[in-house]
C-alpha cells in the first residue's frame, strides 16, 4: 500500500502527537488549580471498591481516549489517499482471419471438411474478426470481416449446401443415361448451383477458372485498414493450385503472396490428399503442390497437405497455434485507491471509543 499525499499524514501525526503531550504535560494537579479535595481522601483510597472503580473508570478512559486517537489516525490515512499498483496481464484479441476458398467443384470435399472444422473452433475465437472469401473465376466476398459470430455460422451453413450440391452433381459425371427423375433432380441441381456460381464464374469461359493468384489477392485487400500494424493479421486458404487460366490473370499466385509478406498478412494453407486425384490430374500434383508451398512460405506461412492420416481437424488446430495466430499479450499497470482498510478501522475505533464510555458512564464511574 502506497499514500498518495504522505506528507498530510506525517503533519497529522505531528499535530496528533503534539496534542497529545499537551494534555499529558497540563493534566489537572490538587494543588488548587480545579482539583477536588477531600479531607478524609485516605480513607476512599484505602477502600477497595473505590479502588477497583477508579481503576475501571482510568481503563475505559483511556480505552476511550485511544479509540479516538486512532479514528483519527485513520482520518488522517484516508486524506492521504491509500492506494496500490496493480499489474494485469491480459490477452488482445487483435486478429483478422480470412478463409479464401478456391470453390472449384474438385475442392468440395476438402471444402466441406474444412467447414465442418471451423464452425467448432469459431466458439473459441471470442473477439478476432473472421471473413470468408470464396473464389473461382472471379472472388465473391461472403463474408465481410466481422465478429458476428451467429452470422458466420449461418454463412457457413449456406457454404455447407454449396459443397454438398457440387458433390451431388459430380456424381452424374460418369453416367450416360438419365431417367426422367434423374433428369429433372439434375435440372434442379443446375439451378441451384448457378445461384452460387453467379459471381465466381464471371466471364469464365474467356478468362478460365481457378484463378489462384486473383483470389488470393481479393482476399488480401478485404482486410480494413491493411497496414494497421496493431492487428495481426492471417488467411486460411484452401486450393489445390490447378490454375486453368485462358488469358493473362491480373495477379499471379507468386505476386499475391510477396502483395501479403509486404503488408505483414500470413498464409497457411491446406492442399487436398493426393488419393483424391485421377491420373490425369495426378501428373501436376506435386508440381501444383511446391509451387503454392514456396509462395506461401514467402508470407511466414505453412502449407498443410490432407492425407489419410492428418485430418482438416488436425491441421486447423495447428494453424491456430502457429505464433502468426497468437493473439497480442499486454500489460496494463493502473492505480486503485484501497480506501476500505482505513474506514473499516475508523468506525471500529469509534465504535470501541463509544463502548468505552458507555460503560464508564452507565458505571457511575
Amino acid at each position: 500500500m502506497e499514500l498518495r499525499y504522505p506528507l498530510v499524514l506525517a503533519a497529522g501525526l505531528i499535530v496528533l502527537a503534539a496534542a497529545i503531550v499537551y494534555m499529558l504535560t497540563h493534566r489537572r494537579k490538587p494543588d488548587g488549580t480545579g482539583a477536588v479535595h477531600s479531607a478524609m481522601g485516605w480513607i476512599l483510597e484505602d477502600n477497595p471498591v473505590f479502588r477497583a472503580s477508579l481503576r475501571k473508570s482510568r481503563i475505559l478512559r483511556t480505552a476511550a481516549l485511544a479509540g479516538i486517537a486512532g479514528a483519527l489516525i485513520c482520518g488522517l490515512v484516508l486524506a492521504a489517499r491509500p492506494f496500490e499498483k496493480r499489474t494485469v496481464n491480459t490477452r488482445l484479441k487483435q486478429r483478422d482471419i480470412y478463409l479464401c476458398m478456391d470453390v472449384s467443384y474438385s475442392l468440395c470435399d476438402l471444402n466441406e471438411d474444412v467447414i465442418d472444422q471451423l464452425e467448432e473452433i469459431i466458439s473459441g475465437l471470442k473477439g478476432d474478426r473472421l471473413g470468408i472469401s470464396i473464389f473461382n473465376t472471379s472472388t465473391v466476398l461472403y463474408v465481410p470481416l466481422c465478429d458476428d459470430y451467429d452470422f458466420i455460422r449461418m454463412r457457413l451453413e449456406d457454404l455447407r449446401e454449396y459443397f454438398s450440391l457440387q458433390k451431388q452433381l459430380r456424381e452424374y459425371e460418369y453416367k450416360i443415361w438419365l431417367t426422367d427423375a434423374e433428369y429433372a433432380q439434375y435440372e434442379k441441381l443446375i439451378t441451384q448451383l448457378d445461384y452460387y456460381d453467379a459471381g465466381t464464374l464471371v466471364d469464365n469461359t474467356e478468362r478460365g477458372s481457378s484463378l489462384i493468384g486473383e483470389g488470393l489477392g481479393s482476399a488480401l485487400f478485404s482486410f480494413p485498414d491493411i497496414d494497421d500494424e496493431e492487428r495481426t493479421r492471417v488467411i486460411i486458404m484452401t486450393t489445390d493450385n490447378d490454375e486453368r487460366a485462358l488469358s493473362e490473370p491480373l495477379v499471379s499466385l507468386d505476386e499475391a503472396s510477396e502483395m501479403a509478406a509486404e503488408h505483414d498478412v500470413t498464409v497457411f494453407g491446406i492442399f487436398p490428399e493426393k488419393e483424391t486425384y485421377d491420373s490425369e490430374r495426378l501428373i501436376v500434383y506435386d508440381r501444383n503442390l511446391n509451387l503454392f508451398r514456396s509462395s506461401v512460405e514467402k508470407t511466414g506461412g505453412i502449407v498443410y497437405q490432407v492425407s489419410s492420416s492428418w485430418s482438416p481437424s488436425r491441421i486447423i488446430s495447428d494453424i491456430k497455434n502457429q505464433p502468426a495466430m497468437e493473439a497480442a499479450q499486454i500489460t496494463d499497470e493502473y492505480e486503485e485507491e484501497i480506501p476500505q482498510i482505513p474506514v473499516m478501522c475508523m468506525w471500529g475505533c469509534l465504535a470501541v471509543s463509544a463502548a468505552c464510555e458507555y460503560l464508564r458512564r452507565r458505571g457511575g464511574l
